[in-house]
């Protein structure tokens, strides 16, 4: 096979990793969040119910921001490149916004559902470039 047939071969590969890391995130990401809605109101894939207590709200936003945090971190991890845990924190925001079935009912959960996932998904972001720049400058200085 030629080189640019290896090369086709290549890109092809990282695509479907790419797609495929995007789908464990969200998924994972879901999990995560039903298994918080299941703590809060006790049923995961139920429309969330008006006028939760202030505790069942913080579940239900720690879910968000722990499964944002997950899908990003996740798909990054199996892509190997940031653009998968991007796109998984674009849809979980959005999701956390506009999706009727998932959502929380009150636009200030909402609110806050959206800024943990953004927040999350940033930290899942920075922080393994931030490690790697750390390492490597470890070994460049012969320190820890």
């Amino acid at each position: 096979m030629d080189r640019e047939g290896q090369l086709t071969i290549q890109s092809v590969a990282v695509v479907l990793r790419s797609v495929a890391s995007f789908f464990v995130g969200v998924f994972a990401a879901m999990a995560m969040i039903m298994i918080a809605r299941q703590l809060a109101f006790g049923h995961g894939a139920a429309v969330s119910p008006a006028n939760l207590a202030a505790g069942a709200q913080a579940i239900v936003v720690s879910g968000w921001l722990v499964g944002g945090a997950l899908g990003a971190w996740l798909a990054i991890w199996l892509a190997k490149r940031p653009a998968p845990g991007l796109v998984v924190c674009a849809w979980l925001f959005q999701m956390a916004r506009l999706s009727p079935g998932v959502r929380p009912a009150e636009w200030e959960v909402r609110l806050a559902c959206s800024i943990a996932v953004f927040l999350a998904g940033g930290v899942a972001l920075i922080l393994p470039r931030f490690m790697t720049l750390k390492r490597n400058a470890a070994q460049d200085t012969g320190g820890a």
